[in-house]
């Protein structure tokens, strides 16, 4: 029917997808993905809307993929995603923030490691951002 071939392009475009191929800093750190686990509670958690690096007011997560360590952050204006990283390499030279002080001590600075999803937006009200997965 209709409804369900909506409904099978929609859970196509969800999660959080790369745009850039080449040229993007922060295309490079994310992955196309509809979910992502926590390593603090070890479950896993489905991303119910469609997130990319020029997504704005987002909440994202930082995984170390060498030292297994999340950190959770959120971007603070509609620059978006792409600005915030650029903040976080910057941070990771210097180690102002936890996710850069953690990158700059076990990593020499280096983001290589990182990958960046993000897993919802900044004052939601009609859904949650994601949820448990099954």
């Amino acid at each position: 029917s209709r409804h369900w071939k909506n409904q099978s392009q929609r859970n196509e475009e969800i999660g959080n997808k790369v745009l850039h191929a080449r040229n993007c800093a922060t295309c490079v750190r994310m992955e196309n993905t509809k979910q992502f686990s926590s390593q603090a509670t070890k479950r896993t958690y489905n991303i119910n809307r469609q997130y990319n690096c020029n997504s704005s007011w987002c909440i994202y997560l930082g995984t170390c993929l060498l030292c297994k360590r999340d950190y959770v952050g959120q971007t603070w204006n509609k620059k978006g995603m792409r600005s915030r990283h650029l903040g976080h390499r910057a941070e990771c030279k210097s180690g102002s923030s936890a996710l850069g002080k953690h990158f700059k001590d076990h990593h020499n600075g280096s983001t290589e490691h990182l990958l960046i999803t993000i897993i919802g937006i900044i004052g939601m009200r009609r859904a949650h951002p994601y949820s448990s997965a099954p």
